[in-house]
């Protein structure tokens, strides 16, 4: 009975760990939507210039924003 409960108690920790950690890099980012599809990212505050930089670096026709993380990126940063 002991083991069973040692068992459930270490899971139930490794559990609330992997859950902790996986939602502190959920939405690392804010994101510009394209209207083709796709990402690119940006920090600090949606700017006209860093949306012109989206079209003109990434062929990003924005069509709005979300919070993202570097798997949406791939890699399309403006600053």
């Amino acid at each position: 009975m002991k083991k069973i409960l040692l068992s459930v108690t270490a899971l139930s920790f490794l559990l609330s760990f992997v859950i902790m950690t996986s939602n502190s890099y959920a939405g690392k980012y804010k994101c510009f939507t394209c209207s083709g599809g796709g990402y690119v990212c940006f920090n600090g505050d949606d700017t006209f210039p860093k949306r012109k930089k989206a079209k003109d670096n990434f062929g990003c026709n924005v069509s709005g924003t979300s919070s993202c993380d570097d798997y949406h990126c791939k890699g399309k940063f403006v600053n």
